[in-house]
């Protein structure tokens, strides 16, 4: 056998190879959001087309941007105050998935303070969104005027940090750094983008994360949230200096499970401490109103985790309170 002959079939037997790994990690990544991917599209007109069009696939891949992300209808919600607008802002939590405007934190806080709210969530995001949300230039051309602006934080935003890719997705995440002079930088995709099209490379860099979670977490990831939110404060005073900036702390899905230990996935009091000297309110959700947010039944849509429509009903009129609103 002569060599090109040889290095064919070599190439050839890759191939096959590599067609079976894909697929085999193509079914995997399908089983990790089919439970959820039905669950959102039973609300949809045509249910079958609407899973159908959500079930993962290749797709070239690109960087995330968040304008395109945003929903128009749950953007602003008019209010007839001459108070100024309120800004919520967060992950599919603040957003309101499932929910409709109205239902949604944004939506309870128009219906209790008649202000405008600008609903800023993006599902599925990170503090790095929320920095780039608000160091964007056309925000303020959007958005002229403001007096707070309300950050629901779940304690996996600091592992969010660390995803290279959104769920279900080929859409690259940014990811952020802290430089040897202190400054806040922005990484660059850690492979060829093509490559991200590959469910091996997704279920390789999901795991990464989850793996690394602790480590990233502990050793990375708080110095870095406090740096994002340093940063997103600095930048929210450029463009609204009388605004305040409210990280208000929800829990979370594994918070609900009945083995769940107190204080283990919460922010400490010395972050909270760092938060403040920031400039930063911080408010616990469930302190705020006095219960707790882990009966699922009560409190969650059907995926048991996201909130549902009573958890905003419930917070709008406290928030009010709390912040003179």
């Amino acid at each position: 056998m002569n060599l090109k002959k040889f290095v064919l079939i070599n190439l050839i037997l890759l191939a096959i190879v590599l067609g079976f790994v894909e697929f085999f990690n193509y079914n995997i990544y399908k089983s990790k959001y089919m439970d959820l991917l039905i669950l959102q599209s039973k609300n949809c007109d045509n249910p079958e087309k609407a899973l159908k069009d959500s079930l993962p696939k290749y797709s070239a891949p690109r960087l995330y941007d968040f304008k395109k992300h945003r929903d128009p209808i749950k953007f602003v919600i008019q209010g007839t105050s001459d108070k100024l607008p309120i800004i919520t802002i967060g992950c599919s939590y603040s957003y309101g998935i499932l929910l409709n405007r109205r239902e949604t934190l944004a939506g309870q806080l128009n219906k209790v303070t008649e202000r405008t709210v600008y609903n800023l969530g993006q599902s599925g995001t990170g503090p790095q969104i929320l920095y780039e949300q608000l160091a964007d230039e056309s925000l303020k051309k959007e958005i002229p005027d403001a007096e707070y602006v309300i950050y629901v934080f779940l304690h996996n935003h600091i592992m969010r940090q660390f995803m290279r890719l959104f769920s279900n997705s080929s859409i690259i995440n940014p990811v952020y750094y802290i430089d040897k002079n202190g400054n806040l930088k922005k990484e660059k995709p850690v492979f060829p983008k093509l490559i991200y099209s590959s469910f091996i490379v997704k279920n390789y860099l999901e795991n990464k994360v989850l793996v690394e979670k602790e480590k990233a977490e502990m050793a990375n990831g708080l110095p870095l949230f406090l740096k994002t939110m340093e940063e997103s404060v600095k930048i929210m005073k450029q463009k609204y200096p009388n605004a305040k900036f409210v990280l208000m702390e929800f829990p979370q899905a594994p918070m609900c499970r009945a083995d769940y230990q107190e204080k283990t996935q919460e922010l400490t009091d010395n972050d909270i401490n760092n938060l403040e000297k920031l400039g930063i309110i911080y408010i616990n959700a469930e302190q705020l109103v006095g219960h707790k947010y882990r009966d699922v039944k009560k409190y969650r849509i059907a995926d048991q985790d996201h909130p549902n429509a009573k958890v905003w009903e419930e917070i709008a009129p406290a928030l009010k309170k709390r912040l003179n609103l």
